[in-house]
């Protein structure tokens, strides 16, 4: 499977990397926001020497990083799958409701909408 990154995960990531490089362990991203450097389970950590000796220098990344934490969705699927059909149902009603009065809104310029 191919994943492609976005802008803002690009950006993540080459922050983290700059704040890591950084002897104060910190960055600026793109956006203005400042970031520090700390390692995340799952994406990218910082291992020392003593760790890499102790994994006998074995540089696979899934022995340093682990598994990233994932959430568990706990809500029963009937409560879900009712709480979800409800929502979508308003949401179908605002749309036509939208519909309708930007019909009405185009017909006062003479525009008409099948």
């Amino acid at each position: 499977t191919q994943r492609k990154l976005t802008d803002k995960t690009i950006d993540d990531i080459t922050s983290i990397y700059h704040a890591f490089r950084n002897h104060e362990k910190k960055a600026i991203r793109a956006d203005g926001a400042e970031i520090t450097y700390e390692d995340k389970q799952g994406f990218w950590k910082v291992a020392t020497l003593k760790e890499i000796r102790a994994k006998d220098y074995n540089l696979t990344p899934a022995s340093y990083v682990g598994v990233a934490h994932i959430e568990v969705d706990v809500e029963p699927f009937e409560e879900k799958m009712e709480r979800l059909t409800k929502q979508l149902s308003n949401i179908r009603k605002e749309s036509r409701r939208l519909d309708e009065s930007i019909s009405v809104q185009l017909l006062k310029y003479g525009w008409k909408i099948d």
